[in-house]
């Protein structure tokens, strides 16, 4: 089949990008894609914010987006790679099931779930999107359809899960459900004074919640440093009414004129929210506590033309609270503007190219300019010092000699790839500007 060549940008919207594009719509046509092209990748919805999604050649996976098989019994779902999670929960509420791990926006892709490996607010209960995937099926460069598994081809499966799409085209993925009675989460909001107060917060709260994060005002300084909201939830247990999510989305038209955004007005929408919130409990539907942007349909506009970035990073929980703490003064320092700023827990995950480690880990949304290159060099130098790690899935900035440093199992992942794909046919820009290829 043809491609058409057309302009393509991850959710940062930076970098943009002349792609070739392919949009297949079944498994014999993207076999031949994958076997018929010398350098290729797979994306899903490009909700990743930088340039992991995006190459001079690429696939389109949407329209591959059917559900192949599920067990309303037991809780399996097996569904094409291209399918987002939305169009999921949309099937699988009704009969008493959830996802066992979701990130913040549910307009994912479960191809980009396995490929970012991604993780949740109850990480430090679950750990990763791959501890529920049972299987999936991966096209090789040669074209072959190879099924994979923790057992079978258990090496390919632990370099594909958060490999970032580079070991092939993933085709679809089956999954583990989690059972739930109520699309309803009972949550407890706390107002927290400042950084020291939403550490003891989110250590508390872990203990008897499944899911915790804190939302954290990057521009307070003194003794309001790192002031926040804790917000901890677990699925009420009363059998009710499995209302799913409604597809009614207020949409932002055109780019937000680039000073919008700026340290002064973000500083005024941080007191805002957090003079808003108070110490509470409440119940919640299941979309206003995962997914509380998605009713903003092309919120990331807001940032304006030039883009955004999200640097997000995890530290040692030795050293996170003492480094959290500088680099908020480094960001205020700076005047970098983020009120998306988001802080949570994780446990140790061991997988080749994981991002989560046991720690705490806290994801900026920033502007895009020279200013915030050059912060992000000198929290690099924080992250690199004291053992942590950046997110490929959120990157746009980190260069090969950083990567490096921070994912020391880079060796063993190349070799895994070389042996399923030998001649490299499976690239990114982001591949090119970390060294994984």
């Amino acid at each position: 089949m043809k491609a058409k060549q057309q302009k393509i940008r991850g959710w940062g919207n930076y970098p943009v990008i002349k792609s070739q594009v392919y949009r297949p719509e079944s498994l014999k046509q993207l076999q031949a894609i994958g076997k018929n092209t010398k350098k290729i990748l797979a994306f899903g919805n490009n909700m990743s914010y930088g340039d992991a999604s995006l190459s001079e050649e690429t696939i389109d996976m949407k329209r591959l987006n059917k559900v192949l098989e599920f067990d309303k019994e037991k809780g399996i779902c097996k569904a094409e790679a291209g399918i987002l999670l939305s169009e999921i929960l949309q099937i699988i509420i009704p009969y008493g099931w959830f996802v066992h791990v979701t990130p913040g926006t549910k307009f994912v892709t479960i191809g980009g779930c396995v490929a970012s490996n991604i993780h949740g607010k109850n990480h430090h209960k679950y750990g990763n999107f791959s501890n529920c995937v049972k299987s999936f099926d991966i096209i090789l460069a040669s074209g072959e359809l190879v099924h994979c598994t923790k057992e079978k081809n258990r090496d390919l499966f632990e370099a594909t899960c958060g490999g970032m799409g580079l070991t092939g085209i993933i085709y679809s993925v089956e999954i583990e459900l989690k059972k739930i009675e109520s699309p309803f989460i009972e949550v407890t909001y706390t107002k927290c004074k400042n950084i020291d107060e939403v550490f003891k917060e989110l250590e508390e709260k872990d203990k008897t919640h499944e899911y915790t994060v804190a939302w954290i005002d990057c521009l307070a300084k003194g003794n309001k440093l790192g002031r926040g909201i804790v917000m901890s939830g677990n699925h009420v247990k009363e059998k009710q009414p499995l209302k799913v999510h409604s597809k009614k989305r207020i949409n932002i038209p055109f780019n937000f004129p680039n000073i919008m955004l700026n340290k002064w007005s973000v500083k005024l929408l941080n007191a805002l929210y957090y003079a808003m919130h108070k110490s509470t409990r409440k119940r919640v539907h299941y979309d206003k506590f995962f997914y509380p942007l998605d009713n903003l349909h092309n919120w990331n506009r807001m940032y304006g033309k030039r883009g955004f970035i999200q640097y997000q990073f995890v530290l040692p929980i030795e050293v996170s609270e003492k480094n959290i703490k500088q680099i908020l003064k480094i960001i205020r320092g700076y005047g970098r503007a983020s009120f998306l700023s988001v802080l949570k827990k994780f446990k140790n995950d061991d997988r080749l190219l994981s991002f989560t480690k046991e720690g705490y880990t806290l994801a900026l949304d920033i502007p895009l300019d020279k200013k915030t290159r050059q912060m992000a060099k000198e929290l690099d130098e924080i992250i690199i010092n004291n053992k942590g790690r950046i997110y490929l899935t959120k990157d746009s900035l980190m260069d090969a000699e950083t990567f490096k440093k921070l994912y020391p199992q880079i060796d063993e992942w190349k070799a895994i790839k070389k042996k399923y794909d030998p001649e490299t046919k499976f690239v990114s820009l982001e591949a090119k500007r970390v060294g994984l290829i």
